[in-house]
């Protein structure tokens, strides 16, 4: 191998190693964000969040409403997309 090659082979190594740097990188941040979101989540598990009375009493209501008034899915859906 002469010396153009040898030069075309360490560019090749350059350009390899940067894309792969890059990449890495690009990896690093998307693996930080996820994360962050689990942190996030976790928070939220372990807080123990109280109910407004508001939604107690709208929760109450819900369940005293008898199956056969809810409105089923497909209909929903199809009121929704027309």
């Amino acid at each position: 191998m002469g010396r153009r090659g040898l030069k075309k082979n360490l560019y090749t190594m350059k350009t390899d190693f940067y894309l792969m740097d890059t990449e890495l990188q690009h990896m690093h941040k998307d693996i930080e964000e996820i994360k962050r979101n689990l942190d996030f989540i976790k928070n939220i598990l372990v807080e123990d969040y109280e109910l407004s009375d508001e939604t107690k009493k709208q929760l109450k209501a819900a369940r005293k409403t008898p199956i056969s008034e809810y409105i089923n899915h497909k209909d929903v859906k199809k009121a929704l997309l027309e």
